[in-house]
């Protein structure tokens, strides 16, 4: 979880309380599970970037390695 403050004091007042929410007990984390996994994103990435600028060999073989 992330906040943006104007002040110092105001952003440590917050955490202060975040961290006695959890020390009580009451504070739950949410996490967002992807279900984007790596070969998805080098598979975007091969066709919206390669196809503006070609890769090179060694970039290209990179990717293939990773996107497995």
């Amino acid at each position: 979880m992330t906040e943006t403050f104007r002040t110092k004091v105001l952003a440590q007042q917050w955490a202060r309380a975040i961290e006695a929410d959890m020390d009580a007990g009451r504070y739950l984390a949410v996490a967002r599970k992807s279900t984007v996994t790596i070969g998805d994103l080098v598979s975007r990435y091969t066709n919206e970037i390669g196809e503006q600028k070609p890769f090179g060999r060694n970039k290209s073989d990179v990717l293939k390695r990773i996107g497995l």
